[in-house]
């Protein structure tokens, strides 16, 4: 049987404030056309299929016609809510995409009844995990891990926490007996996949993340030993760069299939389509391989010398097509005039980031989670007005940001 891992689509995510639709919707066509022509059985979705919890019409309608194409395909698909999805909103039409075969999985401990899709894919008996009948009559158990924050672990578990080691001592705990339960469902004969969403201690991420202890009632990173050893490959999703995780099966995250932040830049997409087989001897094997994908408009960090420079680079009809962060070195702030000039010579101008001379010398870019809240306005400052911001301006940010601070511990 043949699967397909893919994760974080962020359907409805911008760049800055420039839509990202056409190349959405060219992913998921380019997605639904490698299913189609490889004869994928199983599409695993590992949540962040929407960029906010309640994602315009659009991008709702963008996943179901891309979901129903995967199905009409003969391929089962599953996806799980990551930390962008509302869960209940995500796993709303389940009661009718069930019939097509299509498995919406909003929170941990979801059941499905037994049903059968006019294809043959079908929802099978279970005591915890998702176990289909695939298309061409293979079984496959999914232990299905939606995003578990803290808060929707104190629904599960009612015992007080007061520390954060205690926190992170019991979302762990709860990980590891969960995960337990639902590899409990594991079989020989049965192609055995965990579908995740959390971040695994040690991976390395971008900026396009949002970081999912900083969010309200957020999570902790875990430890890739909550993952059961006898699943035959695991799924994961949150991460945006790909990457293989260590661990006795194959266990990766796809990452996203659009790059969704100037972090990004030097990521190759990709899908992860994997193949699994038994032998004479009733023995599994799989194989595994990483799907570029075409779509998409790339991602460029330009950095030059001078504004002549960057007028000149921003005006080449061969380099129009790519998003672009552009990093200038200056001795003055930009004119209004000259802002205009770069827009208006590359459509795809997202951001123009002065670089001031001092002392001979040009400050250098440091990436965003190196840097101070006042650094950070210092930047928005500079690209937003054009101009730095001045000693009043930061001491004035400064106090509000104490005076915030205060309130809080209040």
């Amino acid at each position: 049987m043949k699967f397909l891992h893919t994760a974080d689509l962020h359907l409805g995510r911008f760049l800055d404030n420039r839509p990202r639709w056409p190349e959405q919707q060219a992913i998921l066509d380019e997605i639904a056309a490698l299913v189609e022509t490889e004869r994928v059985d199983l599409a695993l979705l590992a949540g962040d299929i929407f960029d906010a919890f309640i994602p315009p019409a659009a991008a709702e309608q963008m996943f179901y016609l891309f979901a129903e194409r995967l199905a009409a395909a003969g391929c089962a698909v599953v996806a799980i809510a990551g930390n962008h999805d509302q869960p209940q909103r995500l796993a709303a039409a389940q009661a009718l995409a069930a019939h097509r075969g299509i498995f919406l999985i909003g929170m941990p401990g979801t059941r499905f009844p037994a049903t059968t899709a006019a294809d043959g894919i079908g929802c099978l008996p279970s005591r915890n995990a998702l176990r289909l009948r695939l298309a061409n009559g293979e079984q496959a158990v999914v232990a299905a891990l939606p995003y578990l924050s803290e808060a929707r672990l104190q629904e599960l578990y009612t015992e007080d926490i007061t520390d954060e080691v205690g926190a992170r001592h019991d979302y762990q705990r709860v990980l590891l007996e969960k995960m337990e339960q639902l590899a409990a469902d594991f079989r020989p004969d049965t192609a055995n996949f965990v579908l995740a969403h959390l971040f695994v201690a040690g991976g390395h991420s971008s900026d396009s993340e949002r970081p999912l202890s900083m969010q309200v009632g957020g999570s902790f990173g875990v430890s890739r030993d909550v993952f059961p050893a006898g699943a035959d490959y695991i799924a994961l999703g949150h991460l945006h760069r790909a990457q293989q995780v260590r661990h006795a099966v194959p266990c990766f995250y796809a990452g996203s299939p659009l790059a969704y932040s100037f972090s990004e830049c030097d990521q190759v997409k990709a899908i992860m389509l994997g193949e699994i087989a038994w032998d004479e001897a009733g023995k599994k094997q799989i194989t595994l391989q990483a799907i570029p994908l075409q779509a998409g408009r790339p991602l460029a960090i330009w950095r030059v010398g001078s504004y002549a420079e960057a007028l000149q680079r921003c005006s080449d009809p061969a380099l129009q097509d790519v998003w672009v962060s552009l990093q200038i070195e200056l001795e003055q702030p930009l004119t209004a005039e000259q802002l205009d000039a770069l827009q208006a010579a590359h459509p795809c101008l997202v951001a123009v980031t002065p670089l001031y001379r001092e002392q001979g010398e040009v400050a250098e870019y440091a990436p965003m989670e190196e840097k101070s809240i006042p650094q950070r306005f210092a930047d928005f400052v500079l690209e937003s007005e054009g101009v730095a911001a001045d000693d009043a301006l930061l001491d004035a940010f400064c106090q509000l940001l104490a005076e915030e601070e205060e309130e809080e511990e209040e």
